[in-house]
């Protein structure tokens, strides 16, 4: 824990996808090859036009290997290796990596027609032969994903972060879930054994594998008894919000903490004794005890006006929101890329990571809220609230919250369908 003077002025291997040949073209597999030896190709089914006369299989990379190893390994023309290789958009080919499969098509006799390797679990690269023997031609192709919704349900019996995971939640939806509720609830110090959480989002995925979080749609928070609910509803100007089921804005302009689950080392305080300068002083901040390199976000919209070192503070990041409230992030131990002086940053968004520069005793973020220059307990202070849902746009808010609730309530047929498909 530490004090300073006041300031002045960032999955499981990818699936390799299947090319979809010309219709004239017959996918089958070769038989696997032992060692690195050359083998004929395995001889085509009989009554096949000319034109059906390609093999379709995969080529599973391993260590130490290269594109023409491969080529040679599975009987293709080594020398369109080289041919392939000097295209911009395979690059990427002259690297590749164990675990990972190549998909490719080829004719009887060891000619190229086009292969396939995976980039991401979303892209892969395409290579074509042209007609007439006119070379390479290679593209990115991006696969569809599916839209899949999810709810997850859970008590809280240590702290939500654990709860929250042995639930289902990834990292990211929990952070969100965070944003939502961090004006009404600080979920340092706020939750407590035996309190609940109901979670209905979607997610990207491909052939089942989860690509991304998408949106948390609704959420439901039993804290002591006391029952918040967040609904997320796209306005007719395309700005999303989160509001109570009464349309009220459930977000207010900031959030409690920047690091969302962390733990308050030092509180706000009128007396604190500094264990570094051996005095008894005020703390105009609040400490909260993090590795170093976890991400810090800004607690509400604003620009950038400060972002360097700070005596005490070492590498500090100060913003300026509307209405004269200001932000400050302290003993950062490194900014996010390109942040500078003047920068609009958003509610949550990463503008630095944790450390221990300047004044302090161990890695940590020290954080403090000003009101027209003034310190505030941002753990205390009434945080300004958000706007509430338009009147002439209610009656669309109130047909997706009908549907957000049935999602949530344990005993509707929605919510028991999404259990069972989390299941």
């Amino acid at each position: 824990s530490d004090d300073a003077p006041a300031a002045s002025g960032p999955a499981d291997s990818p699936t390799t996808a299947s090319l979809q040949p010309p219709q004239s073209v017959l996918p089958f597999r070769l038989p696997s090859f032992s060692g690195g030896s050359r083998s004929a190709p395995a001889p085509l089914p009989t009554g096949l036009p000319t034109a059906a006369r390609l093999l379709v299989y995969s080529m599973p990379v391993k260590r130490g290997d290269t594109l023409s190893r491969l080529f040679e390994r599975y009987g293709v023309r080594v020398r369109q290796a080289y041919s392939i290789a000097d295209l911009p958009e395979a690059k990427v080919l002259k690297n590749i990596s164990p675990g990972k499969a190549l998909t490719v098509s080829v004719d009887t006799v060891g000619r190229l027609h086009s292969l396939s390797y995976p980039l991401t679990i979303d892209r892969n690269l395409v290579i074509r032969r042209l007609p007439d023997d006119g070379g390479f031609v290679g593209e990115e192709n991006v696969r569809s994903t599916t839209r899949v919704e999810y709810l997850a349900e859970g008590t809280i019996h240590s702290t939500l972060y654990q709860a929250g995971r042995k639930a289902g939640l990834s990292r990211g939806m929990l952070k969100q879930m965070q944003q939502v509720f961090g004006g009404q609830v600080d979920f340092n110090r706020d939750v407590q054994p035996g309190d609940t959480f109901r979670v209905f989002y979607d997610a990207h995925e491909i052939d089942g594998h989860h690509l991304r979080d998408g949106h948390l749609l609704a959420a439901e928070v039993v804290l002591q008894g006391d029952k918040l609910q967040a609904f997320r509803y796209v306005r007719e100007s395309g700005e999303p919000g989160y509001y109570d089921a009464d349309g009220r804005s459930v977000e207010t302009a900031f959030q409690r903490s920047p690091l969302p689950l962390a733990r308050v080392s030092s509180a706000y305080s009128a007396r604190r004794f500094h264990p570094i300068l051996k005095v008894w002083r005020k703390h105009q901040g609040v400490d909260y005890a993090a590795p170093t390199g976890t991400p810090v976000a800004a607690t509400g919209h604003g620009r950038v006006h400060y972002v360097g070192w700070q005596r005490g503070y070492g590498k500090v990041v100060i913003l300026r929101h509307a209405d004269g409230y200001s932000t400050l992030y302290g003993h950062l131990s490194k900014f996010s890329k390109g942040l500078k002086r003047g920068q609009r940053v958003r509610r949550g968004e990463t503008i630095a990571y944790v450390g221990s520069t300047g004044w302090s005793t161990g890695p940590h973020l020290h954080y403090e809220f000003r009101e027209n220059g003034r310190h505030k307990d941002p753990q205390s202070i009434s945080l300004p609230p958000g706007k509430p849902v338009p009147d002439t746009e209610r009656p669309n808010f109130t047909a997706a919250v009908t549907n957000y609730l049935a999602s949530l309530d344990p005993d509707t047929p929605q919510a028991l369908a999404l259990r069972d498909a989390t299941e």
